[in-house]
């Protein structure tokens, strides 16, 4: 059933380091900041100044920790119980994202990006509100030979 008042959302994130278990902020954070890195994030709760939910963030939390949002794209109700499918490559320091197979993201460049080593996740905040946001059936693959561990 969908739920019209539900928590922040979640993100699709990239963080340098090697921790498997580091706690992000809650709430408008998505459980990814303070982490570094970059994520994109699905917003469902719109806080005081942010747009309409819900909508697509491409994040940049590499600078001091503090998120910087890069670009935000409204995006069509995923708060619905339906199953959707995102898709995010990252390939030479451009990010594109694809969500329901509609590109919302191609190419962008991240600004001053330099490989990293580190972790690919999902993670996801809530301030007062609960909901339930599954990830299944994930897959990963590394162009050009990018990601490989050895």
């Amino acid at each position: 059933q969908a739920k019209t008042d539900c928590a922040d959302g979640l993100t699709f994130a990239f963080v340098p380091g090697n921790w498997v278990n580091e706690v992000g902020a809650a709430g408008a954070g998505y459980g990814w900041q303070n982490l570094g890195g970059y994520a994109v994030a699905i917003d469902t709760f719109q806080n005081p100044g942010e747009p309409a939910v819900p909508f697509l963030a491409l994040l940049d939390g590499v600078t001091n920790n503090t998120v910087t949002v890069l670009l935000r794209q409204a995006i069509p109700e995923v708060r619905n119980a339906q199953n959707h499918q995102l898709r995010v490559k990252l390939d030479g320091g451009k990010v594109s994202v694809w969500l329901d197979s509609v590109s919302y993201v191609f190419e962008y460049p991240l600004p001053g990006y330099v490989p990293f080593w580190g972790r690919w996740g999902f993670t996801a905040g809530t301030g007062g509100l609960t909901c339930a946001q599954y990830v299944r059936d994930a897959t990963m693959s590394f162009p050009n030979g990018q990601g490989c561990v050895p």
